[in-house]
């Protein structure tokens, strides 16, 4: 770009770039798709002055740019950006290796020579991890279509010259990806070096391994598909064989939902997926139509799949059956689906061979006999703990793809709106309620009880209060009433519990269609019509739930109702839900909301009836995770503003909030301490402990500090703020006193002569305290 200099003598850019500028925004959620106002452009003299003097924002609101001169309302969208960009920047988002900015300067200059470059620290970078992002920035425009592979090129080259230590975001080979420009945080580093900008020649190592690439990949595309019509035609010379049963296996399981299952990660909507070996985050296997091919080096020491002439990895959705669940065991893979599916797997020749005796007796063990399913141990192959593939958690410790999750509340608390706030965190990709997915997920909210238009009150209302548009919702939500959609998994019968297994099928079949992440049942009583209270009924339900998430690849979170004894227990966890408890032994996750009891609405100064409206969410089940910490949530009432004829008030909403108690010490500075301890010496008698006494220290300490804590009246005739002042002053003197500050002697009482407990000074505070305190 013309407008970095260049300090060599007599060097002129092959084409100017002067008056260009890219595409930019602030905050992840501004998008003009759908309008015809164009984005806003930043010129390249403006981001290397922001990198030098840098803003300092939330990241909600920080300036990004996309390095392509495309700024049409459509620019965020990849594909067109593919197809309509010019870009002339190579971006770096390099959050993992905790590398210092020496290191990531020798890595670029190791791949692009010694050319301009700006380097700056992301906004949650700090000493202990170094958190990176570069901009090199291009001799002449680097077309759209070429992008995406040539910053893989980029990425990889950069790995392998820091040796592995630098982990990029390969997220940012996607053409449309935001890269957010400088915005200092507490740790900000800088670097900006001066040259030519990067001339990238066809002789170029980024060029030459981009090219490399792509004629490997199109080279092992070729042998896939070659592969596959072998085996496709050896299925069908001998039916029944072997091939046959791979072949079966193809048809029943589509390849990107089996990818899902053993722990790949896709980039966007595209085709190009990370393997769970990989330890660069690079997306290099690419699925497509029924086979996937793969480029990575991880793969291949895993030994996944088969080796193309071409040195890569190629296979279908039953090599990855093989691999992930047979451990490389081909043959028993093959007879382990074969048995699932009632087939004879055996080739022509073995077919033809004569059978063996059997004596009386050993129907059951018949192989022949296939109303006596044989049964085999699976042998446990030990395996690299790097090379198992991570749990996916979707939100929070809570939800997990495969698996069940509960969430158990009293009625009337808000568990719908938590339900429906934590689905927009979700699907917008923000963190709403202190839990942010690893990217915006799809959700199906299937509410059983409530009609559409209640279920839409509620996530417009949470819309309103977060603004949330629909742009940032994109088509990543669905939901449904029970009253349009009804979903009965189970229901009784003269024999027991009959489950609906075509319904269950076709749930899995919509939510693998619709690619779905997660589904949210609520409440569960409403998904089947059997004995809350029957344990083996119950059970069934549970079971078939869990399959569905299991074969759909989501996770399903079954919202629930406590007993009537739970809802006025003060103790209440996740085991006083109503019913049997088959659904949360059946669960890998369950929470509790449970209403604020008189103490804590005291103790954090909440006034009479407006407890009601807080809730905590805890006491609960982790399988999978560290047990969570309690969190506080806050219902607020949000107005939807559509009043109207016989109903001119119009409708609120109350939508569920984030809520943190206030904390004790707040505005309470070591200088307030050291009067406090002051007036307890100069007290004539020491303050007692205890609160019940007149001579309590808390008085001290409020009389000191100027707070009013009613002296002499009981809780009932002091007020809100009072019972809340006295709970502060009980909490900082409990605080004090672990930290040493005061300390809880005996004395004898003159009246009584017996010993009491009181309050007496015990590390003093100095000046030096006021003063260190007042520098930080």
């Amino acid at each position: 770009m013309g407008q970095f200099k260049t300090d060599t003598a007599g060097a002129t850019p092959a084409i100017t770039s002067h008056g260009l500028t890219f595409c930019t925004g602030k905050g992840q959620y501004e998008t003009r798709k759908g309008t015809a106002d164009p984005y806003e452009g930043i010129s390249g003299k403006q981001i290397a002055a922001m990198v030098k003097k840098p803003p300092s924002g939330p990241k909600d609101q920080a300036q990004w740019f996309i390095p392509s001169t495309y700024k049409a309302s459509d620019a965020r969208v990849h594909e067109i950006q593919r197809k309509a960009g010019e870009f002339w920047f190579l971006p770096l988002d390099e959050d993992g290796g905790n590398l210092t900015l020496d290191e990531i300067e020798a890595a670029l200059v190791a791949v692009c020579g010694d050319c301009v470059r700006l380097i700056y620290a992301s906004r949650s970078s700090t000493p202990e991890r170094r958190k990176w992002r570069a901009l090199i920035p291009l001799w002449q425009e680097l077309a759209g279509s070429d992008y995406a592979d040539t910053v893989e090129a980029f990425n990889d080259l950069l790995v392998e010259a820091a040796e592995g230590a630098l982990i990029p975001d390969r997220a940012l080979e996607r053409p449309g990806q935001l890269v957010y420009l400088p915005n200092a945080g507490d740790h900000y580093e800088h670097r900006a070096r001066r040259g030519d900008r990067l001339h990238l020649t066809a002789e170029h190592p980024i060029i030459a391994r981009r090219e490399a690439i792509r004629a490997k990949r199109a080279k092992a595309e070729a042998e896939a598909r070659a592969g596959r019509e072998r085996r496709k035609a050896k299925a069908s010379a001998d039916p029944g064989g072997a091939m046959s049963i791979v072949e079966a296996f193809n048809a029943n399981h589509d390849l990107t939902a089996e990818m899902e299952r053993h722990g790949y990660s896709r980039k966007g909507q595209g085709r190009d997926w990370r393997s769970p070996y990989s330890t660069t985050g690079s997306y290099a296997v690419r699925a497509f139509d029924g086979f996937w091919i793969s480029l990575s080096a991880s793969d291949a020491a895993a030994g996944i799949g088969n080796t193309a002439p071409s040195g890569a990895r190629i296979g279908d959705a039953f090599d990855l059956f093989v691999h992930f669940d047979h451990g490389g065991d081909f043959k028993a893979a093959v007879r382990d689906y074969a048995k699932e599916i009632g087939e004879d797997h055996r080739s022509k020749a073995e077919k033809a061979e004569p059978e063996p005796e059997h004596g009386a007796g050993d129907g059951a063990n018949d192989p022949k006999d296939k109303t006596q399913p044989r049964i085999r141990p699976s042998p446990f192959h030990l395996r690299d703990p790097a090379a198992i593939p991570p749990r996916q958690w979707l939100y929070g410790k809570h939800l997990i793809r495969h698996f069940l999750s509960t969430t158990v509340s009293p009625g009337g608390l808000g568990k719908s709106s938590v339900a429906g706030v934590e689905t927009l965190a979700m699907v917008t990709g923000r963190d709403l309620l202190g839990d942010k997915p690893p990217h915006p997920l799809r959700v199906w909210l299937w509410n059983g009880e409530d009609p559409r238009e209640e279920v839409e009150r509620r996530i417009t209302a949470a819309c309103l209060h977060y603004g949330i548009t629909s742009e940032a919702i994109s088509d990543r939500l669905c939901m449904d009433s029970g009253r349009d959609v009804p979903i009965k998994l189970a229901a009784m019968n003269g024999s027991g519990v009959m489950v609906a297994r075509p319904l269950a099928d076709q749930l899995i079949a919509a939510i693998r269609e619709a690619e779905i992440d997660v589904l949210i049942i609520d409440p569960f009583v409403t998904s089947h019509e059997v004995g809350e209270n029957d344990n083996t009924a119950i059970n069934a339900v549970v079971s078939e739930w869990r399959r569905i998430a299991d074969e759909a690849g989501c996770a399903i979170e079954l919202v629930h109702h406590v007993s009537k004894a739970g809802a006025v227990n003060k103790d209440l966890d996740i085991y006083a839900s109503r019913g049997a408890m088959a659904l949360i032994d059946g669960v890998r996750s369950g929470r509790a909301l449970v209403r604020m009891s008189e103490e804590e609405a005291t103790r954090f100064g909440v006034e009479g009836d407006e407890a009601t409206y807080f809730c905590v969410s805890g006491a609960g089940k982790a399988n999978m995770a560290p047990p969570a910490k309690r969190v506080w949530r806050k219902m607020v009432s949000v107005s939807l503003g559509n009043g109207g004829g016989f109903w001119p008030e119009g409708d609120h909403v109350g939508v569920c909030t984030a809520w943190t108690p206030p904390d004790p010490m707040e505005g309470i500075s070591t200088r307030d301490l050291q009067r406090v301890q002051e007036a307890i010496t100069l007290c004539h008698d020491a303050p007692r402990q205890n609160e019940q006494s007149s001579d309590w220290a808390g008085y001290v300490v409020a009389e000191t500090l100027g707070m009013d804590v009613a002296p002499g009246a009981n809780k009932g005739e002091r007020t809100g703020l009072q019972n809340a002042a006295r709970a502060k002053v009980r909490q900082m003197l409990k605080a004090w006193i672990a930290s040493g500050a005061l300390a809880i002697d005996s004395t004898e009482d003159k009246r009584t002569g017996r010993d009491v407990k009181i309050i007496t000074v015990g590390d003093p505070v100095t000046e030096t305290d006021i003063r260190g305190q007042d520098f930080d």
